[in-house]
């Protein structure tokens, strides 16, 4: 089946470990009949949990250069890409998110943008679907943030020594090449496939995140 080749990778450090307990806590609750494995990379401490599957990648070098040593140890050939800081704030209808990844592996994207951001297209080229290309030569057009990617596409356009701000300024314009550059539909942004909060921005715990984490039982945030 095709949803048994996808993965989902949740791409951190340890110097975030104290965001680990909220993001699963809320993974757990919005998303409880989610069935893919997932990889959670990180240096040298580990997420212990049943459902995860640590990536122990040692010393942490660049963005990039660390996340080409965990896709290389995922198994599958399908990533949801994950960042540990974009917590779920909303319930996930999984139905709806495997048919809008059957979708794209139908038509053997590179990447698709699962968040409802810019840049996002005007058009839908695909009858019944909630995606469609995005131009070539526009900025961020490539993310490393709840997307959805070809493994080996992502491997041929990361470079050693760049942080996840060089790959989204620089990444969009090396996939120029190819044409199979998806993310979501304008007209269909009301109901995109994930709703999270961003809880982090610059090192800093975005402000207002607190109660919605006391919602979920974490007093010490």
């Amino acid at each position: 089946m095709k949803n048994s080749n996808i993965a989902i990778l949740v791409v951190s450090c340890d110097k975030y470990s104290d965001v680990w307990g909220v993001f699963f806590e809320a993974f757990l609750k919005y998303w409880p009949d989610c069935t893919k494995n997932i990889y959670w990379g990180s240096n040298y401490q580990a997420f212990s949990h049943e459902r995860v599957q640590p990536l122990l990648i040692g010393e942490d070098r660049d963005y990039s250069s660390n996340l080409i040593n965990m896709l290389n140890r995922v198994k599958e050939d399908w990533v949801i890409m994950w960042i540990e800081d974009l917590i779920l704030c909303k319930p996930v209808d999984d139905l709806y998110v495997n048919r809008i990844l059957s979708q794209a592996i139908d038509h053997n994207v590179s990447y698709l943008k699962l968040a409802a951001t810019y840049p996002w297209s005007y058009e839908n080229s695909f009858k019944g679907e909630i995606f469609d290309t995005l131009p070539p030569n526009i900025k961020y057009r490539v993310g490393v943030g709840l997307t959805f990617w070809n493994k080996q596409a992502l491997l041929e356009i990361l470079r050693p020594g760049e942080s996840a701000w060089d790959i989204e300024k620089r990444a969009g314009f090396r996939s120029s090449l190819t044409s199979d550059i998806y993310c979501a539909w304008r007209a269909d942004i009301e109901n995109p496939p994930f709703n999270y909060i961003n809880t982090i921005v610059k090192g800093k715990w975005n402000f207002g995140v607190k109660g919605f984490f006391r919602s979920l039982g974490f007093e010490g945030i």
